[in-house]
This record gives C-alpha cells, structure tokens and sequence, in this order.
C-alpha cells in the first residue's frame, strides 16, 4: 500500500488541479503509464489566474499569502515525505 497526496495552500478552498496534476503524474511515473494531463495542465493555469486575480483584489487574502510566502521562505526545506 502506499499512499500519494499534494500539498495545497490553506487558502485554496476548491479542486486544486495544479496539485491533481502532480499527483497523477507521480503515479503514471511509478506505474510506467502514459497519461495524458493536459486538461489539468490548462484548468491548473486558469486556477492559478483566479487566485491571483483574488489576491490582487482582497487585502486580507493578499497578507495571508505574502506572510506565508515569507514563512515558506525562511524555512526553504521541504518535508522529508515530498519528494
């Protein structure tokens, strides 16, 4: 049994494709399958469009996503479980 999950930020509240898609392409890789993810690719890419627009336009979003932005990047470690 093993278990493959993405990590999201807490502030994505919907389906995060970006994240399906590393997933999925994580499991295609170690099952030896071709799998085709454009779809998810290109929904990815109009989420990370959406969210920005929402940043932009929600002070209190934008200061949650800039200070952990300056969390993540003081820690500049991964997790030992993501690879």
């Amino acid at each position: 049994m093993i278990s493959v999950w993405g990590h999201t930020p807490i502030y994505v509240r919907r389906k995060n494709s970006k994240a399906t898609y590393y997933v999925l392409r994580k499991v295609a890789r170690m099952m030896e399958m071709t799998v085709d993810l454009e779809d998810l690719i290109r929904e990815g890419e109009r989420l990370t469009r959406r969210l920005d627009r929402e940043v932009d336009r929600n002070p209190q979003l934008r200061g949650l996503v800039e200070s952990l932005d300056v969390e993540y990047r003081l820690s500049r470690r991964r997790p030992s479980y993501i690879t």
